[in-house]
């Protein structure tokens, strides 16, 4: 099934400040680029059925321009991690989320997201960790521009919970192994972007 949602999300003219970089990093998108995936061993279909129901709760939310909800997605290592990096509490970190994107309504659009929720592919780290990666495709306007950007969604299932995260660049990896260190070696491609009509 392809999950499609038309959000309101905008994101800051230019990333100059720490609180811009870091409404960025963590909120646009949630996509994540192809990386190698084994088959896991301890997903039951309970488990692959919560993780449909969570994107579907993620979509809801971004239709709704429910932001605390689409930011309590991020995986809690990824945010202790970062909270730590910037010596900042994570109740803090989540505040500047929402305060720039309130502040950044105007300057740019999340038109749609989309996730096929039946091309799921599914892999374990060494460490046991499973994690699934949902084809996803957003579409953003920006100033008069259109942008595609086709990617997968990183989904992480950890205390017995789905949830998803964005590797869009260098810097969003680098989050990720930081606080998954079993992710190291883990070789991540690019997402592709591309001006629309």
């Amino acid at each position: 099934m392809l999950m499609a949602a038309r959000t309101t999300a905008a994101i800051p003219r230019f990333a100059s400040s720490f609180q811009a970089r870091l409404a960025i990093l963590l909120l646009v998108g949630f996509a994540l680029c192809c990386a190698t995936s084994v088959a896991a061993r301890d997903l039951t279909e309970a488990n692959k059925d919560a993780l449909r129901s969570k994107v579907e709760g993620f979509v809801a939310a971004s239709e709704a321009g429910d932001w605390a909800t689409v930011i309590d997605v991020i995986p809690p290592k990824v945010l202790g991690s970062l909270a730590e990096s910037v010596g900042a509490p994570v109740e803090a970190i989540q505040r500047v989320m929402l305060d720039q994107i309130a502040e950044a309504m105007a300057v740019a659009v999340f038109e749609e997201v989309a996730m096929d929720l039946d091309n799921n592919e599914y892999g374990e780290l060494a460490d046991g960790t499973s994690y699934a990666l949902v084809p996803t495709v957003t579409i953003m306007a920006v100033e008069g521009d259109r942008f595609r950007t086709s990617s997968k969604t990183l989904a992480i299932f950890e205390g017995g919970v789905w949830h998803l995260m964005r590797i869009g660049n260098v810097q969003h990896i680098s989050m990720l192994k930081q606080a998954y260190p079993s992710f190291v070696g883990v070789e991540f491609e690019g997402e592709t972007v591309e001006v629309i009509e």
